[in-house]
């Protein structure tokens, strides 16, 4: 499986993407991204104010939305944003990409947690942390009965 990292900023009102990852730092209550809006926007408002998404680190809530984003996966990374706990992050969200059979992911980085962070170590951490996620070693592997 081949995979290709890019690395853009645009209005999170434009985005197209049949997974979309939304880190969330653990709050009281988490809050929504900047400029989402719509259904996807209204399937995170439900499962924040479910008490669904909290942030704790590993923490996973996958949403289903209609419209231009399918799926929204939020991730927790724990009490606090660092360039370890959003690679971490991002391995989680690999990983439940390849599992629910997703190629192509999209990854919103809330503005505190990219000020926190800064937008090049950001960057980095998703770029390494997806593939590592997603990666999965079969040769060794016996063929299921």
């Amino acid at each position: 499986m081949s995979l290709t990292v890019s690395h853009r900023i645009a209005d999170p009102a434009t985005l197209v993407s049949p997974l979309l990852v939304i880190p969330v730092v653990k709050a009281d209550p988490p809050t929504l991204p900047d400029g989402l809006a719509g259904p996807a926007a209204e399937a995170i408002r439900r499962a924040i104010a479910a008490g669904d998404v909290t942030g704790a680190r590993d923490e996973t809530a996958l949403l289903y939305a209609d419209g231009e984003i399918a799926r929204i996966l939020m991730v927790g990374l724990g009490d606090t944003a660092s360039a370890t706990s959003l690679r971490r992050g991002a391995m989680v969200a690999g990983k439940r990409a390849r599992t629910i059979g997703v190629a192509e992911l999209t990854v919103l980085v809330p503005e505190a947690i990219m000020a926190a962070v800064g937008a090049e170590r950001a960057g980095q951490a998703i770029a390494e942390g997806v593939p590592f996620g997603a990666w999965q070693y079969l040769e060794l592997k016996r063929p299921a009965d």
